[in-house]
């Protein structure tokens, strides 16, 4: 915490001890890189932060890892959504 607002690394858990969330705040305000967590510890999604907005691609997993679904956002609007099952992802 830092003046009252989050700040710096922060990370939470199941009640199982395994991570489920991960990221950073800076001055109160999401940033950066964060990943969710399925309960096993495979990554379930990832996505991007900047200045608190939702920015770049949030890319959704299934247990098995194989890549769903990715939403380009910009700026904190949504701009695209791909079906990688039917376009594919990168």
């Amino acid at each position: 915490m830092r003046r009252g607002r989050r700040h710096g690394a922060w990370t939470r858990y199941y009640e199982s001890g395994a991570r489920m969330f991960a990221g950073a705040y800076k001055n109160g305000q999401r940033s950066g890189d964060w990943v969710e967590y399925y309960e096993s510890g495979r990554v379930r999604a990832t996505w991007s932060y900047k200045y608190g907005q939702l920015d770049g691609r949030w890319t959704t997993f299934a247990d098995n890892g194989v890549k769903q679904q990715q939403r380009v956002w910009q700026g904190g609007q949504e701009m695209e959504v791909i079906d990688c099952a039917a376009r594919g992802c990168f």
